[in-house]
């Protein structure tokens, strides 16, 4: 997003996987689940907030098949850029398949007084996890982090954060569920 550019619709980076055909695989490594060789992709998403700009973003991330397809493995990195008095609102939804592994890492970096809103939620998925890592590198950044993860049967499902307040006066917040 351009300097002091204020997006007025929210985005949205839809990332859609599907398993595999059924195929035996050699042990239980990361591409493979109970014997089964896993489909496999590795999104990246990158996204620049320029000087006073701001932007609502939807990740969204979901599938086809299921166990009995095979499942996938989901291999994701978003990485975040905010500039003095930028402000990103991030929602992130996670709702892959019964059968699928989910790994995403999140880095943030917010500049003087820029301000990052991520929502995590996550009901997709035998295995997921969020790794959400935020640095606050100039005076008044501010990150307030919201997540819920809901599971069932033998889903594990997880959001993993770390804020670093590398400059004085910033301010963050969490809620996890």
């Amino acid at each position: 997003v351009p300097a002091d550019v204020h997006v007025d619709k929210p985005v949205r980076a839809l990332f859609l996987s599907s398993a595999a055909p059924a195929a035996k695989a050699e042990g239980d490594g990361p591409r493979s689940l109970g014997g089964r060789t896993l489909a496999y992709s590795c999104p990246n998403l990158l996204v620049r907030v320029a000087e006073g700009g701001k932007l609502s973003l939807l990740q969204q991330y979901a599938g086809a098949g299921g166990e009995d397809a095979g499942g996938y493995f989901t291999n994701g990195l978003t990485r975040v850029d905010l500039a003095e008095r930028a402000q990103l609102t991030h929602s992130y939804v996670q709702e892959q398949v019964e059968g699928a592994i989910h790994v995403d890492s999140i880095f943030a970096r917010c500049a003087a007084a820029a301000s990052y809103t991520p929502s995590v939620v996550q009901t997709g998925g035998a295995i997921a996890r969020t790794n959400l890592g935020v640095r606050l590198e100039e005076d008044s950044a501010r990150v307030d982090i919201s997540g819920i993860s809901l599971g069932a049967r033998r889903q594990l499902i997880d959001l993993h954060s770390a804020v670093r307040h590398v400059a004085p006066n910033c301010e963050s917040s969490q809620v996890h569920r």
